[in-house]
């Protein structure tokens, strides 16, 4: 008799035992099919058994695969998107060839030689870091060979931001660049540089932002009034911290920003009020988008005094995140309206004008129809959207209207950033640079251009005729 096995554990022979009960059903199970396909066989000449037959012809009886509501757990493996297209970047060719050492076959120790126009190409995305340079500067001199002439003429130079200075154009640019593009602090971009071999201090590099955004000023006030000959801007603003020394309570500068479809412009004033507000729109006649401020309201009353005025439309945006938020605590309220909100949005992208002004009618209904619930973050958005409602539709009367002010938010990012970064400005000419440059660059930004490439050349060609304007949305003619 076969000696019974040996165990380390109970784990392992109750294991042992469900394996042997498993194998004795299994071979229960296949004796009872074997015997129910002969009784078939005889009965039906054999017909049912080739229909049970283990190896039935799968074409015979086409299945409807099984579609489950639920959706799978098993994520399918993503496959690779390939290498993105560098366009913008420069190409260039590098070959790269053997060793002399290795130029030898390893096969049977003969020559290699170069095989005339084969190679096994590859694209490598490099990096060459940025250096400074002294740039001897020569300017020849020429003079006169005529008779009794002594005449001398030198060559031009290049063009420095600062006269007689000796920094390029190149490297203001780039100074402001990093500081109002990139958000790096001067005092940060002169330990980058130092590291590279330049010596520099940031009192150099402010000298070089200031006098090239002189420069710029010109270009800086024709965007004003670029922005200002269009039919609808936007509003808005945002704090600019004062670094001077201040009393304590001293309130931060304001930072205003007005916006077209092509233009960004900021700028940096004392206050937020009605009056300061009514000097940046300078007489506008078209229709100004923002938030509910009361200083927008009076703004219009007092330009309304004045002439025609202009028109102000509400921002659906600041509905909607009203109502979100208050979805947190009344869901079934708010969800309805921020769906009708979203069927604005559509309705305006598909030009349904008549699809627009059922929902508003069905909003403004449903806002009504809502029981009152004092001190909630839900009658707070009711009540908000029902005060706003004559400015909130006006976009029903002209398709130029914004339904949001959401370009002129994201026009204030970067100066949030730049402001995280260096802090603010310690002088009111410290704010009009950040104002010039933060213009020019979101605006570049906003239409597609390099904000660095533009900078260059508006500095090139105001050197070269002081006064010359030259806009960000002219680079793309």
């Amino acid at each position: 008799m076969e000696a019974a096995p040996e165990f380390k554990n109970e784990s392992q022979e109750k294991l042992a035992l469900l394996a042997t009960l498993q194998g004795q059903e299994i071979e229960k199970q296949s004796q009872e099919i074997a015997r129910l396909r002969t009784h078939l066989q005889e009965i039906d000449g054999g017909f049912q058994g080739a229909f049970l037959d283990a190896s039935p012809k799968k074409a015979e009886v086409p299945l409807e695969p099984f579609k489950s509501k639920r959706k799978s757990k098993i994520k399918t493996q993503k496959k690779g998107h390939g290498p993105t297209e560098q366009t913008r970047l420069e190409h260039v060719e590098e070959v790269f060839h053997l060793d002399a050492p290795d130029q030898i076959c390893p096969s049977c120790g003969g020559d290699l030689e170069e095989w005339e126009g084969q190679f096994e190409g590859a694209d490598l995305i490099d990096v060459v870091e940025k250096i400074y340079l002294v740039k001897k500067v020569k300017r020849q001199k020429y003079r006169c060979n005529g008779k009794d002439c002594s005449h001398i003429e030198t060559a031009l130079g290049p063009d420095k931001v600062i006269k007689g200075g000796r920094y390029s154009v190149n490297f203001a640019v780039d100074v402001a660049s990093e500081k109002y593009t990139n958000h790096m602090p001067l005092e940060r971009q002169t330990r980058a540089m130092k590291r590279l071999g330049l010596k520099v201090k940031s009192q150099t590099l402010w000298d070089q932002t200031h006098a090239l955004a002189k420069h710029l000023e010109p270009s800086y006030d024709a965007l004003h009034a670029h922005i200002l000959e269009k039919n609808v801007v936007g509003i808005d603003t945002t704090s600019w911290p004062k670094l001077m020394k201040k009393k304590p309570g001293t309130k931060p500068w304001q930072m205003w920003c007005l916006t077209s479809d092509d233009g960004i412009y900021h700028s940096i004033r004392h206050d937020k009020g009605t009056k300061t507000c009514n000097e940046i729109l300078k007489n506008y006649r078209g229709v100004v988008i923002g938030d509910q401020a009361q200083t927008h309201y009076a703004a219009q009353k007092m330009a309304a005094r004045e002439g025609p005025g202009f028109k102000f439309a509400g921002c659906w945006a600041h509905v909607y995140r009203r109502f979100r938020e208050a979805g947190k605590d009344f869901p079934s309220e708010a969800t309805p309206v921020l769906e009708m909100i979203s069927g604005l949005y559509k309705a305006r992208s598909e030009n349904e004008k008549r699809d627009a002004e059922d929902i508003i009618g069905k909003l403004f209904s449903y806002l009504l129809s809502l029981a009152r619930r004092p001190k909630s973050t839900l009658q707070s958005a009711i009540n908000y959207t029902l005060n706003a409602k004559a400015s909130l539709i006006l976009f029903l009367l002209d398709d130029e209207i914004w339904l949001d002010n959401n370009l002129t938010e994201r026009s204030l990012r970067g100066p949030v950033i730049g402001r995280k970064n260096h802090y603010g400005s310690k002088s009111v000419e410290g704010t009009k640079v950040a104002a010039i440059f933060y213009s020019l660059v979101e605006t570049a930004k906003h239409i597609g251009v390099n904000p660095t490439d533009y900078l260059k050349e508006t500095a090139r060609r105001a050197i070269a005729n002081p006064g010359r304007v030259f806009l960000p949305h002219e680079m793309l003619v």
